[in-house]
């Protein structure tokens, strides 16, 4: 099962990549995958969601409701930027 063979690697730094079609993404892992390492490592897993909640409060200023705003604005323009495969023939 790739989970028992790649979690130790995953937990390790709390990530993983994921390659979906050719764009590289890190992602925090799913919380199904914390659910399987709770059966394996649960004193791990408590620590490392203890880090996860202090990290959350280090970005707090970054996720107010005014920076969201302008976060999902900006990504709306960049949106609009972008033309698809049929869009650019046209």
């Amino acid at each position: 099962m790739w989970f028992e063979k790649f979690s130790g690697d995953v937990y390790g730094m709390d990530k993983m990549v994921v390659i979906n079609n050719d764009k590289v993404l890190t992602l925090r892992p799913p919380k199904y995958y914390d659910y399987l390492y709770d059966k394996v490592e649960p004193q791990k897993l408590k620590e490392l969601k203890i880090e996860r909640r202090l990290r959350a409060r280090n970005r707090k200023d970054d996720n107010t409701v005014e920076r969201l705003q302008v976060k999902e604005e900006k990504m709306s323009l960049k949106m609009k930027q972008r033309l698809r495969n049929y869009e650019r023939s046209a």
